[in-house]
């Protein structure tokens, strides 16, 4: 090699990405993602990074924030997750599997709505600002053909009776005041 090019293999240094790999490289302006596999020269006033993929189970998921916007996504398994230059991962979860008799509620921490889950859905996770408005799942009321239920709306205060035979599933503002025969 000439004398200039055995330089710059010197100054400049050779850096790999397996497949699962990443290498985050910074610069005095920019920030920029290589995925791998790959191989870069990345020169003596940059630094790099090697990150590891995050892998996601058929049943996992991660929340996704970008450091810059203060945005936040949500990654759902199964699947291999690179990061953008700016992006941070919480650590996975595992989604919430519903039976038939059984409901979520989530409030979304952005836009205070609330969503309700119902049933079997097989897998159901929670979207990026939502978090389980009861820290649980929740059982649905199996009413018997000849009892009811008080479930009142803590919103407005309002109540409604419902009549058997049904599996009661609470709405968003609900809560069972009661059930008799």
């Amino acid at each position: 090699l000439p004398q200039h090019n055995m330089f710059l293999l010197r100054l400049f240094g050779c850096l790999t990405a397996t497949e699962d790999e990443q290498l985050l490289v910074k610069t005095a302006t920019e920030s920029r993602v290589y995925n791998g596999p790959c191989m870069k020269w990345v020169a003596p006033t940059h630094s790099c990074q090697k990150r590891q993929a995050i892998s996601l189970g058929e049943l996992e998921y991660v929340v996704i924030t970008n450091t810059i916007t203060g945005e936040k996504c949500v990654k759902t398994g199964p699947c291999q997750v690179f990061l953008e230059a700016h992006d941070v991962s919480d650590s996975k979860q595992q989604a919430i599997f519903l039976n038939a008799t059984q409901f979520v509620r989530f409030v979304d921490k952005k836009t205070g709505k609330i969503r309700v889950e119902k049933g079997e859905q097989g897998c159901v996770v929670p979207g990026a600002y939502e978090t389980n408005m009861d820290g649980h799942v929740r059982t649905a009321t199996n009413l018997k053909k000849h009892e009811y239920a008080r479930v009142q709306n803590t919103r407005d205060g309002t109540e409604r009776i419902a009549k058997g035979e049904q599996l009661l599933f609470l709405e968003a503002y609900e809560e069972l005041v009661g059930t008799k025969q």
